[in-house]
């Protein structure tokens, strides 16, 4: 197994895929937690 150096390419590509997914997860959560609250309203 051959540890490749990243190219400056792949790590904003990287970069920019992680914050898709932060943001996602981010809008999730937000979406649960707004239920949860107003189902207990």
């Amino acid at each position: 197994l051959e540890l490749q150096v990243l190219d400056m390419c792949d790590v904003n590509l990287l970069k920019s895929f992680m914050r898709i997914v932060l943001q996602l997860q981010l809008e999730k959560a937000l979406v649960i937690y707004f239920r949860s609250v107003s189902y207990e309203l």
